[in-house]
């Protein structure tokens, strides 16, 4: 197996690490998601929009929490 690296942010590496099974690598839990539905079918965006759709909606709910306890100087 080759590595490789990529740059995320502290933030999402966060996420990341919330969302995947506790037995998983990031390296797995990336896998899997990518790979569990089957890419050569006609429904391919469709079924990967909707875990894209779960990870949109952490993040988002996650960003309003974020707002709501960010103080605002003037």
């Amino acid at each position: 197996m080759t590595d490789k690296s990529i740059d995320i942010s502290e933030e999402v590496y966060k996420k990341i690490k919330y969302l995947k099974r506790k037995e998983e690598s990031i390296s797995d839990f990336l896998n899997r998601i990518l790979s569990e539905k089957n890419l050569d079918s006609n429904n391919e965006l469709e079924e990967i929009s909707k875990d894209w759709e779960k990870i949109e909606k952490f993040l988002y709910e996650d960003r309003l929490k974020s707002n709501i306890t960010r103080e605002i100087e003037f």
